[in-house]
């Protein structure tokens, strides 16, 4: 992640207080009146290239996701430097749109949706407001279907770390929801970073041995064997590639490495 992040997503999610599953709260009546509860709320801001969380501002819901929009904005342009923010019809407004490009010269993507009752005649009530005039006319839906970036971040969290709180009081229950996203962004960045050592090293196979024993020996590329997901150039492709110098050719046994990389 470089010093400005070209596109970010703005979301919330809630989370669970028990370890009960959706199922069988539905089902059973002793656990019934458990969806009338408060849950904790968490509202992030990510970066949709890395995953990253650049912010998390924790609440109770249910509750319109507004409520929460400026504290993790603020929280994330602190942390961040942003050119364009993403989110969902719940955070559409003129205000959010005259917070972000006016104050923080944030560039704010939200879909411009009908407020108030319809009208009488059928017809499409008017928009008000400059910029959702302006979102209305010219919405960049290219740049807004990457959204759901943080959709994937959230699955990531409840994943990996679960989505059940062990926490009980207030105070405990909203540490733990911090420490769920720090530790998310650890993992997320000892992921890139040892892949990225991982990839230079196979690339860097045999390479030393190159100029003097195999000479003339013809070089085969080998597909990375990381995943898309796992590999440090996650952009949308995969062009990582390994170059493998037969063991013959430079006078040795074949390791286990190499017989992994013949193998595949």
């Amino acid at each position: 992640m470089g010093e400005v992040t070209d596109r970010a997503a703005i979301d919330s999610t809630g989370m669970e207080t028990r370890h009960v599953s959706a199922y069988y709260t539905k089902r059973c009546q002793r656990h019934k009146a458990h969806y009338k509860h408060r849950y904790p709320k968490l509202s992030a801001v990510c970066d949709v290239r890395s995953h990253l969380l650049l912010s998390a501002v924790v609440d109770r819901g249910p509750k319109p996701d507004h409520v929460e929009f400026e504290a993790a904005v603020v929280q994330a342009a602190r942390r961040q430097r942003i050119h364009t923010l993403l989110g969902d019809a719940g955070y559409e407004s003129e205000a959010a749109h005259r917070f972000c490009r006016a104050e923080l010269g944030i560039r704010s993507i939200f879909p411009t949706t009908p407020r108030g009752r319809p009208r009488k005649d059928g017809k499409p009530k008017a928009t008000t407001g400059h910029y959702r005039q302006h979102m209305k006319k010219h919405f960049p839906k290219k740049t807004y279907a990457q959204r759901w970036q943080i959709e994937t971040t959230f699955s990531m969290l409840k994943r990996l770390l679960g989505s059940a709180l062990r926490g009980r009081r207030r105070h405990a229950i909203d540490r733990e929801i911090y420490l769920r996203v720090i530790t998310i962004n650890l993992m997320i960045i000892w992921r890139l970073k040892s892949c990225f050592q991982q990839s230079r090293t196979l690339s860097g196979i045999h390479c030393a041995e190159v100029d003097g024993h195999a000479k003339g020996q013809e070089a085969r590329k080998v597909p990375c064997p990381l995943s898309p997901l796992d590999c440090a150039h996650v952009r949308g492709e995969h062009h990582c590639l390994t170059i493998e110098i037969p063991d013959a050719a430079c006078g040795r046994k074949p390791s286990a490495k190499s017989k992994w990389l013949s193998a595949s």
